[in-house]
């Protein structure tokens, strides 16, 4: 035995020796580096172990593996290094050894593993800086995230580093970051590096350029240039820069931020250049300064510690973990036996997750593998899917039996389909296989593989993976969960069912709570109806019998189970019946009907027991040849009989839910269900579109209200199968969970969300808090807002006196608790004026007088100072003679005294309590005034607290915002733009990180981006108002579990969130990012503008301060808008840069300069006759001012007129220019192209309808652009000039309209130009002269001043005045001008309205009786054009049942021409046109035009073109004849026709209404009611009424909408997009016509008009004067009855509460929404309306008669009347009104809406009940920001669904029921408070209980 000891003892020792020998050349091979970019004298050799890969494969494909969370093999730090060299060598003997033994591992092999947290090498090269730096080094590792190389410089005298360069694997990305002073520079490189596979880095950085050039596996290098980078001080001397290599000292590492985990892993090649003098020019290791955690070698636990019992072992580097993947075991050693099988019912599905937020990375290759069994052909087998950086997905399904495979990685979507007759119930495996582009599918042993033809080769999925189901899916094949059993489920080396046995974190089941596992039958699941509107619509078979079989459960004891109809055959007819199973009160009813219309064929059965207890039922209905019956549970519980024998069902039954029927749906559950002959599958109804509300689960009834109530504020919670919801009710709450508050906590809240109107609101003091809502007044001045608190101590009450006795005083606030009142004083800055009166009645604080806060539950005795006992004269010593005197009241003197003052310590507010001891004798008298509680602002909200964001980079950052509140007001003008962003966590944003974006997308949205439970998504808020129009806008975002509220100025919205937001920790950005966002798509700009009054999570942000700190020059304290008064002129757009500004000209054309100051258009000139024009010409040497005819021209006109010259110029070669307006009003530039006329023409509507229109020719040497307003035409024709002359120059002269003249001879040199026209003999009448106004004519960069040139020609008149501006017209007429006169007049043919202004609807009543005939006279002429315009509306119930005739124009009886307008039985409007056909050709315009509301029919006709309009609607018809003429047309028929022509028999007489009827044919014009009317001067003998004397004028009804404008008519056009300056209006466009119009002369001139106004006028003035004196008198007698019976007779208040009652009746009697109070309370009324009061500055606050009207009266009336023995006319304890005015108040109660309204006074209310405008007194200091004033829609926000009602006594709130302020009396004690207060019992504070038993007694 002994031999053989020492025998294996040697043994051993060789082996040791074997493995202790350095490796030789054949096991390590030298690698070289990058070639390209290394000399190669300075490679040196790079060791590499030749089993470096050991832990791969057999194929070489390595498992991805997540790091293992067991941490007992991780070897502990033992010391993070030193920084310095020298420090190192001082440390203790331990880490010398370390440091020798790791020199000596650099000597023998460039190859190390780092093992755990805080390992790193530490190098300390001795660089020359201003030189080129390089690394080089090697790395593995499974890590996503890992620091692998750390440099820092830094100086002696300075702490922080003067730069960092930062290598890390980033999501799994290599990434490197640069930092320098504020610079920040970074990288991203690869994709997918902690695959475990070796990857080379090299850098090279140079200091003398800042560029980083960045190598990875010899690929091509990235380079970076830094923008700015750190540049040496001291020369060519050298410097130590400290470098980590594969991690850094947990003191840098965890500044770098937690998502840089130390590297574990194997690093090798750690080679440096130029570190020190040995290697200056050579590239090469050098030796470690320090170490830490680090082994020789890399480490393969899987040769050392490999424990698997079965499958693969992966090295995790400290530990290694076991693949089972295909050995059918399970474990940490694969030694578990049988693996975990799980069944999947059809509703539930797993979700497995991959990673964490900070492990994201792309993978390259991936092993995704799973075994069902299954009787279902489809269902989903698993999903994931990303959309970072690119959409890519993987997805595998059944679909018919078959497995779908869907792969995308992200720019090439590869799919397949293998197997099939999956659906038999066996056990199928499928794997996936994922090695870069190809993808190998394995089914059952049989393999198919993909290969994708893009460059993506990744997958980058979310976290969240899915089996056998899930939510939101796409580009799957088949939406259905999976029913069936799987087992072996992995991803990667990951068992997840394992896991689910396990019940780890990182697996979840959804769709029931616990998991079944084993491979258990599965039955079809329950369908859940999860709510009352949940319903199935089924096909099924059409049966003459019915057969339903279901199981259900329910809790509801009303529902509709099931609905179908029957077809029902008897005594030969047909009705149509129904069936359906219901529950009522809880009982099963089976109902059927013959006649759905007839209640008594209704026969039904029902059960004997109740069924809604949530239990499972198993029911049977049959109803078969007259029987019918219902089973329960197998047993037959009733039967019935019913003469219905003949029927056949309907082919559609409906589960649930039925629309428009009167009976509730089905909540509950469902299986089993069998109608008819069809059996029910529960997954194939799932997915129908029209099933509603119904999901598949185990349908577990759980009851989510009883297990801790969700619901809050007393709302009531309701439970379903599946979550609660909560009914908030009239609670004052919304949300989920009715958390948030309806109100605003405050008046200033309010004024900062944009109200601005003062008057009574409602608040809630402590928001989404326990606390009730009440009711303040609110006074806001134009700058913030104040909130009144009224109290009912009475002004000025009695406290001492002779029959005083000593008291306590229980001062009570309006609808405020002190719980209340002490939440306000502690939120906002509040204050309360106090004054005492006093004569021989000292205060003598603390010993006869003292008080008590509803902040403070001890007494104090000061008197409005700051807790000392004094008074405010104190202060300033000015209470009396008398030395140390601390009030005036204590002087004690025979004089009247006042102490007052206003208290502002929050903890001594508002007085809920006063104490008085009397003091006096006889005489004394003491009298305490107590004001309002005046609450303005939040604390430490100021109005200092605005910033200005100058430029878009400027991004400030402010704390951390933790998901709770967040409000800001904004004020900027971007077009978009971020306005937050709360970043995560050090500045990053990835897939799965919390984060939030609010961002400006439009004018009116908001968008807001987050992320929930790693999830991306949004949401978008709208206003109804711009948000970048420069005004300041409040937004408020307040988050609650999974709900967040915005609150946009007073517009509210509640979003619910995927999951509840945050937790955040990184820092808040104002106003933008620091960098381009990935997540952002698209992407968006940062803002610039204001912001203030910020508050996070309740705690105000001094914005200012921050910014100053900050010390960026691009934030300014304050706002300050560049545009704010507009600085730009000429109506141009300011740009708002806040601090700066641009101006943006309306008219780019004819506006320039730096503020559009310089307007071209300013100088126009009027064109008054057709003969004049402005002449000038060039001759011989006068050089003319510019090339006319290569240049540029720009011209503004407006005219009535065509076929006119606008310009023309010319010269002795022929070459010319030319403008004109031809005679379909086109603008025609015409010129010459060599010999060639040349033409541009546009279509100008508003060519002569006396509007502006400004014209641009721009002129290129190939081409000529036509610009006229904003319509383009272009010529692609050269500028050719001809250089000779010629007699005949033109090709073709059929264009020329102007002809200068030519003789014989060459002309001598001459350029001339014409504006307005020519001479008459150059246009031979071709074209004429203008008549209008010109301006802005511009040749080019030359601006001819057209005022000055006419100075000479008197005719032309130097301006452009109009009589139409404004416009007189009425009903959108045209106003039309005649040049020179300033008169015009006005076209009303396109209004449908008539008379001077266009402001009379002249009509006539046409009741299918009468007619009128007009005779048209026009002799033997045939009409080759007709108008006819007319309005018309018919009765309001108007059956038309033939067609009936609105106008008709009859030709001579020997032709057969006519026209007839009419309205068909359909609604629509028709025209019947025949001129000499044998058939009349028909134009239709369809629609309900008998609808009884106004139409205008507009009927024109040119020759063989007709065009038939009705409002806005046309129709045309070209008519195909010889014949154009409507051949002598003798009669124009209205309402009817009378003729013996046959033709027109099917048209019968009109009824209704037809006015303003117009027709214009062969030079007439006929407008036949007004002389049937009468209207015209003379009697026309051409009407005639039918029969005589039965027409009646009537006026029409009117449009449905808005004013129809015919659009036949032009439409006007806004020249370019701009618009002129003052004078230059633009006016809608019509046709003419010449009615004249003097605008100082409308009124006929007839004497009798005369008399008949002046008697007018003195009838008025007498009754006025009667009216006046009975009021004068009436008002005199009230005053009387008012001394005598001060509450008002019993019949006047009755009248009051009568008229009220009646006007809000007449608004809503069903509506409740709005309370108030009815005139019995009336004395509490405001003693002024909200727009009469003012409010002095609460500083200033005392008992004046300013207070008095200001306060809300808060004292009963008969109250008020009991205490007036102890008043005198002077001095009244209660505030009782007495004025005229506030006798006229008192009859003005107050009302309020309950949608954060302020309340109305009773005239304001009846203005809105009768729909009147609510008249206001509004100051300008009522406006924020100086802005025009707001719409009264402002003032009272939009709250749908709460219409004004009548108000209720019990409802009002201001009913203050509290009497006066109560005393409590006791008898007088000697002596001080302390000395007092024994005598009490309980002390002198009483509780609320106490005082409301005391004041019961009373």
């Amino acid at each position: 035995m002994m031999k053989l000891a020492i025998v294996l003892f040697l043994l051993g020792l060789c082996i040791v020796s074997v493995h202790m020998q350095a490796p030789d050349e054949d096991e390590i091979l030298p690698r070289a580096l990058d070639i390209d970019l290394l000399e190669e004298d300075q490679l040196l050799p790079v060791l590499t172990a030749n089993d470096m890969l050991s832990s791969e494969s057999e194929d070489g494909k390595v498992a991805q593996v997540l790091p293992s969370s067991e941490s007992e093999d991780i070897m502990e730090s033992k010391s993070e290094g030193s920084e310095e060299t020298k420090d190192v060598l001082e440390s203790d003997p331990g880490e010398v050894t370390d440091l020798m033994n790791l020199s000596r591992m650099s000597e023998q092999a460039e190859l190390f593993t780092f093992l755990t947290k805080g390992s790193h090498i530490q190098y300390t090269p001795q660089w020359q800086f201003s030189s080129i730096h390089k690394y080089a080094f090697k790395f593995k590792t499974l890590q996503a995230q890992a620091i692998l190389l750390y440099e820092q410089f830094t100086l002696p005298s300075i702490s922080t580093p003067l730069y960092s360069l930062l290598i890390a694997v980033k999501n799994g990305q290599l990434y490197m970051e640069y930092k320098y002073g504020t610079t920040r520079e970074e990288v991203f490189m690869g994709k997918g590096l902690n695959n475990d596979k070796y990857h080379d880095v090299y850098i090279n950085k140079d200091d003398t350029t800042g560029v980083i050039n960045i190598d990875l596996d010899q690929l091509q290098p990235t380079s970076k240039t830094v923008k700015d980078y750190y540049k040496s001080e001291v020369g060519e001397t050298r410097a130590a820069v400290t470098v980590y290599i594969g991690g850094a000292p947990e003191s840098i590492a965890s500044s770098l931020g937690p998502e840089y985990h130390q590297f574990i892993g194997c690093m090798s090649g750690i080679q440096f250049s130029g570190a020190d003098d040995s290697i200056e020019s050579g590239f090469g290791p050098i030796t470690p300064t320090s170490s830490n955690a680090v082994e020789a070698g890399c480490l393969d636990k899987c040769e050392t510690d490999n424990r698997c019992v079965r499958g693969k072992c992966i090295n995790l580097y400290t530990t290694v973990s076991c693949d089972c993947f295909n050995t059918e075991y399970q474990g940490d050693l694969c030694g578990i036996s049988p693996v975990t099988t799980a069944t999947l019912r059809g509703y539930e599905y797993l979700t497995y997750q991959l990673y964490t937020k900070l492990d994201a990375a792309h993978s390259r290759t991936n092993k995704i593998s799973i075994s069902f069994k299954t009787l279902n052909s489809d269902g989903i087998l698993f999903y994931g899917f990303g959309e970072l950086p690119v959409k890519n997905q993987i997805a595998a399904s059944l679909k018919d039996a078959k497995v779908n495979i869907y792969i995308n990685m992200g720019d090439h979507p590869m799919d397949l389909t293998i197997g099939s007759d999956l659906d038999d119930n066996n056990w199928h495996k499928l794997v996936i296989l994922h090695e870069g582009p190809v993808v190998e599918v394995m089914l059952d042993g049989k393999t198919d593989s993909l290969t994708t033809k893009g460059d993506e080769h990744y997958l980058h999925l979310n976290p969240s993976f899915f089996i056998g189901g899930g939510e939101g899916l796409v580009d799957v094949m088949g939406f259905e969960k999976f029913s069936g059993c799987i087992k072996e489920v992995y991803y990667n080396s990951i068992s997840v069912l394992e896991l689910l046995s396990e019940q780890s974190n990182k697996v979840a089941l959804h769709g029931t709570a616990t998991p079944q596992f084993g491979c258990q039958t599965v039955s079809p699941p329950p369908m859940t109806f999860i709510n009352k509107q949940a319903s199935v619509v089924m096909t099924v078979p059409k049966e003459t019998e019915i057969g339903i079989s279901l199981s259900f459960k329910t809790k509801e004891t009303s529902s509709r189970l099931l609905f179908s109809l029957l077809t029902v055959y008897r005594n030969n007819e047909t009705t149509m019946g129904k069936y359906e199973i219901r529950l009522r009160e809880g009982f099963l009813y089976f109902v059927m009907m013959s006649d759905v219309n007839d209640k008594t064929t209704e026969i039904g059965m029902q059960s004997p027991q109740k069924h809604n207890d949530a239990q499972w039922r198993d029911i049977t209905v049959t109803f078969k040849n007259n029987l019918g019956s219902m089973s329960v549970n197998g047993k037959v519980v009733r039967t019935m009989t019913y003469d219905i024998k003949n029927f056949t069902t309907s082919d559609i039954a409906v589960l649930g839910f039925v629309p428009n029927q009167n009976t509730e749906g089905f909540a509950g559950c469902m299986r089993n269900v069998k109608l008819q002959s069809t059996l029910v599958n529960p997954h194939i109804v799932i997915q129908q579109a029209n099933t509603q509300h119904v999901i598949l689960n185990d349908c577990a009834y759980k009851d989510f209200c009883k297990e801790g109530n969700p619901c809050e504020h007393d709302s009531t919670c309701i439970s379903d199968y599946v979550t609660y919801r909560c009914e908030c009710g009239d609670t004052g709450y919304i949300g989920k969970t009715c958390h948030f508050s309806k109100l605003e906590s405050s008046c200033d809240q309010y004024y900062q969300a944009g109200a601005i109107r003062t008057g009574v609101w409602q608040i809630d003091v402590d928001g989404a808090g326990p606390l009730n809502s009440s009711y303040v007044y609110c006074y806001m001045n134009g700058v913030h807002a104040t909130t009144v608190i009224d109290n009912n101590l009475g002004n000025g009450s009695l406290v001492r006196g002779p029959q005083k006795k000593n008291s306590t005083l229980h001062i009570e606030y309006r609808d405020f608790t002190e719980q209340q009142l002490r939440w306000i004083v502690s939120q906002d800055n509040c204050s309360q004026s106090m004054s005492y009166d006093c004569y021989l009645a000292p205060l003598e604080l603390s010993r006869y007088t003292w008080f008590r806060a509803a902040n403070n539950t001890k007494t104090f005795y000061s008197f409005a100072t700051d807790g000392r006992k004094q008074c405010p004269c104190a202060a300033d010593k000015t209470c009396g003679d008398i030395p140390d005197l601390t009030c005036k009241c204590d002087s004690n003197y025979r004089a009247k005294s006042t102490d007052e003052g206003v208290q502002t310590i929050s903890e001594l507010l508002p007085i809920v309590e006063a104490t008085f001891i009397q003091t006096g004798g006889a005489e004394s008298e003491g009298k305490l005034s107590l004001g309002p509680l005046l609450c303005q602002q939040q604390k430490n909200w100021t109005n200092d607290n605005v910033l200005t964001v100058t430029e878009s980079e400027a991004i400030l950052e402010v704390p951390t915002w933790k998901a709770s509140q967040l409000s800001f007001s904004f004020r900027l003008t971007n077009s978009s733009g971020v306005l937050l962003y709360q970043a995560p966590h050090a500045d990053t944003l990835s897939v799965d990180s919390a984060f939030m974006i609010v961002i400006l997308k439009s004018a009116k949205e908001l968008l807001f981006q987050y992320s929930a439970a790693g999830q991306p998504t949004e949401f978008i808020v709208t206003s109804t108002v711009p948000l970048n129009d420069g005004k300041w806008h409040h937004l408020s975002l307040e988050h609650h579990k999974q709900e967040i509220r915005v609150k946009m100025d007073l517009e509210v919205s509640i979003h619910t969130l995927l999951a509840s937001l945050g937790p955040f920790d990184g820092p808040l950005y104002i106003s933008g990012f620091l960098r381009d966002q990935e997540l952002l798509k698209p992407k968006f700009g940062n803002t610039v503008g204001c912001f203030k009054n910020m508050f996070i999570d309740g705690i105000p942000i001094d914005l200012p301060e921050i910014a100053k700190q900050s010390g960026d020059v691009r934030f300014r304290p304050g706002c300050m808008p560049s545009c704010s008064p507009n600085p730009c002129e000429n109506a141009a757009v300011c740009n708002e840069y806040w601090g700066t500004y641009t101006c943006t000209c309306q008219n780019m054309f004819a506006h320039s300069g730096a503020n559009c100051e310089v307007n071209l258009n300013a100088n126009p000139v009027m064109f008054v006759e057709q003969s004049e024009f402005i002449h000038t010409m060039y001759q011989k040497e006068a050089t003319p001012v510019t090339d006319f005819f290569t240049t540029d021209i720009m011209l503004s006109f407006r005219t009535y007129l065509h076929s006119v010259v606008l310009l023309y110029a010319n010269d002795e070669m022929n070459n010319f220019v030319q403008l004109h307006i031809d005679a379909k009003n086109n603008l025609v530039f015409t010129y010459n192209s060599g010999r060639d006329i040349v033409q541009a023409a546009i279509s100008l509507k508003t060519a002569n309808t006396g509007q502006w229109n400004q014209l641009l020719v721009r002129r290129t040497p190939q081409a000529t652009t036509l610009i006229v307003n904003d319509v383009t035409s272009v010529i692609q024709k050269p500028i050719t000039k001809l250089v000779e002359y010629s007699m005949a120059p033109w090709n073709d002269d059929l264009l020329e309209l102007i002809n200068p003249g030519r003789g014989p001879s060459d002309p001598a040199p001459y350029t001339q130009y014409f504006i307005g026209g020519v001479r008459s003999t150059m246009s031979q009448n071709r074209v004429g002269n203008f008549a209008g106004c010109l301006t802005g004519l511009k040749f080019g960069d030359t601006i001819i001043d057209l005022q000055e040139r006419i100075k000479t020609i008197p005719s032309i008149s130097p301006s452009c005045d109009s009589a139409c501006t404004p416009s007189p017209c009425k009903s959108a007429g045209l106003c039309v001008e005649k040049w020179g006169h300033n008169v015009g007049s006005c076209d009303c043919k396109a209004t449908s309205y008539d008379g001077p202004l266009c402001d009379q609807d002249i009509g006539g009543h046409f009741n299918g009786e009468n007619l009128i005939m007009y005779r048209l006279n026009l002799g033997d002429i045939s009409s080759l054009s007709e108008t006819v315009i007319f309005t018309f509306s018919t009765m309001t119930h108007t059956n038309v049942t033939d067609l009936w005739l609105l106008l008709a124009v009859e030709a001579s009886s020997s032709y057969s021409d006519f026209i007839a307008i009419y309205l068909d039985t359909d609604g629509s409007i028709a025209v019947d046109v025949n001129l000499g056909e044998l058939n009349p050709a028909t134009v239709r315009i369809a629609g309900k035009y008998d609808d009884g509301m106004r139409h205008l029919v507009t009927y024109r006709r040119k020759e063989a073109d007709i065009t038939l309009q009705v409002d806005s609607s046309s129709a045309s018809y070209k008519i195909y004849s010889k014949e154009y003429g409507l051949d002598q047309p003798t009669q124009l028929w209205l309402g009817g026709i009378e003729s013996v022509d046959p033709r027109f028999s099917q048209y019968i007489k009109y009824q209704g209404c037809i006015s303003n009827v117009y027709f214009e044919t062969g030079g007439l014009i006929v407008r036949p009611l007004q002389a049937a009317l009468n209207y015209n001067s003379v009697n026309d003998p051409n009407v005639e009424v039918r029969p005589a004397g039965q027409l009646y004028e009537r006026k029409c009804a009117d449009f449905a909408g808005a004013a129809i404008v015919s659009t036949l008519a032009p439409s006007t056009i806004k020249p370019l997009g701009y618009t002129f300056p003052t004078g230059f209006a633009v006016g809608d466009v019509r046709s003419v016509d010449y009615i004249v119009y003097e605008p100082t002369a409308i009124a006929p001139n007839t004497a009798g008009s005369s008399v008949a106004i002046i008697l007018i006028v003195v009838l008025l003035v007498v009754v006025l004067s009667v009216v006046a004196i009975y009021a004068y008198r009436s008002n005199k007698q009230a005053k009387k009855r008012k001394q005598h019976d001060p509450e008002g007779s019993h019949q006047e208040k009755e009248a009051l509460r009568g008229k009220t009652e009646a006007s809000a009746a007449r608004a809503d009697p069903n509506s409740n929404d709005l309370v108030g109070y009815d005139a019995e309370n009336e004395k509490v009324a405001m003693s002024k309306s909200p727009s009469e009061r003012s409010m002095p500055h609460p500083g200033k606050l005392q008992h004046t008669r300013e207070l008095e009207e200001l306060r809300t009266p808060s004292i009963c009336a008969d109250k008020a009347a009991d205490n007036n023995d102890q008043t005198s006319s002077d001095d009244d304890t209660s505030s009782t009104l007495t004025d005229s005015s506030a006798d006229e108040e008192e009859k003005r109660p107050l009302v309020y809406d309950e949608q954060r309204q302020p309340l109305m006074d009773s005239a304001e209310l009846l203005g809105q009940l009768n729909r009147e405008p609510l008249e206001e007194e509004f100051d300008e200091g009522q406006y924020k920001d100086g802005t025009e004033e707001e719409s009264q829609d402002s003032f009272y926000p939009a709250s749908a669904g709460n219409p004004l009602s009548p108000i209720t006594e019990e409802q009002n709130p201001f009913t203050f029921n509290a009497p006066l302020a109560t005393f409590d009396e006791f008898d007088s004690v000697a002596g001080d408070r302390s000395s007092y207060a024994d005598s009490l019992g309980n002390g002198m504070v009483q509780s609320e209980a106490d005082r409301a038993s005391s004041a019961a007694s009373d």
